[in-house]
């Protein structure tokens, strides 16, 4: 087997943050239908993936374990071509120019995601920890314990009239 068919529920896990990750065993995958999204350890989405994205290149040799989770999107259900760890190394020594390319992914999402997390840190100490620290209840504690109650929260702005929560029918 090269590559199969993978469908995932809205929700599903497609891997896991903290799961073993090594080339020429774990798999990759393209998404071909629906939304993936992939999330940091705390599960704080940092980026939604489209039809035709490559994700999971950590299987790659990048890693020994998988650096976010990736999960199908809570709306729909996803259709992924996995590409099997022996594949895609028996591939890459066949064509070994093709490395470049992954490479280049890898260095990108490196990129995308360090910037996330300055954005997100910064967020973090500028705005959550110092509305925190002004409860009443909290106010007693030190910085460190408001930033990890602060740590899995997810900033989300809302346009004036969109639903935020809708009573149950």
């Amino acid at each position: 087997e090269h590559i199969e068919d993978s469908f995932f529920g809205p929700g599903e896990a497609i891997f896991k943050y903290g799961e073993e990750c090594l080339y020429g065993v774990s798999d990759m995958y393209v998404l071909l239908a629906g939304e993936v999204d992939i999330e940091t350890d705390l599960g704080v989405v940092q980026a939604r993936l489209l039809p035709s994205e490559v994700f999971g290149e950590g299987a790659l040799g990048a890693a020994t374990q998988r650096n976010a989770s990736a999960r199908a999107w809570s709306n729909a259900y996803v259709h992924c071509a996995r590409i099997h760890g022996a594949s895609i190394a028996n591939a890459l020594k066949k064509f070994p120019q093709e490395t470049e390319w992954f490479e280049d992914l890898q260095e990108s999402r490196r990129e995308t995601n360090a910037d996330f997390m300055a954005r997100r840190n910064k967020w973090l100490s500028q705005e959550v920890i110092p509305a925190l620290a002004k409860v009443n209840l909290l106010s007693i504690h030190d910085e460190l314990f408001l930033a990890d109650m602060a740590a899995p929260l997810i900033e989300k702005q809302w346009a004036a009239g969109e639903v935020i929560v809708q009573k149950a029918a």
